[in-house]
């Protein structure tokens, strides 16, 4: 009973193994083949890896694309508070400017006020000494 068993399960096995052997072979003489002689699955499975590949390179690229148009976000503000400082200074030098024109013309009154009152001083100083000396 035990060598018939030991028999079957030799029988079995054997069956199994050809009967895989065969399928296998089956399976590889209906796999289609492109002109240079690489199965259309293993074209299919290389197409995915670069498929793949390129999925990741897109992905990163964005990933690149997105960090620079943050930075350049950043920058047009920055270009936008320079531009808005260079205003302020524009306005503020402009101010200064007219501010030294005014102060200019002040002085120029001051100085013809000056003149005036030296001009009176010197003919106050000479009416009193010609009146000195008539007394």
């Amino acid at each position: 009973m035990k060598s018939n068993m030991v028999i079957n399960l030799l029988i079995g096995a054997a069956v199994g193994f050809v009967g895989g052997y065969i399928v296998r072979k089956q399976l590889t003489k209906n796999e289609a083949y492109n002109e240079s002689g690489n199965s259309y699955r293993t074209l299919l499975q290389e197409a995915q890896r670069e498929i793949q590949t390129l999925k990741n390179r897109v992905s990163n690229l964005q990933n690149e694309n997105e960090s620079l148009i943050n930075e350049l976000k950043s920058l047009k503000i920055k270009i936008r508070n320079a531009d808005d400082a260079s205003d302020d200074q524009a306005d503020r030098l402009m101010d200064l400017n007219r501010r030294i024109e005014t102060l200019k013309r002040e002085k120029e009154i001051t100085e013809e006020k000056l003149q005036e009152s030296k001009d009176l001083y010197t003919s106050a100083m000479q009416e009193i000494e010609r009146l000195k000396s008539k007394m």
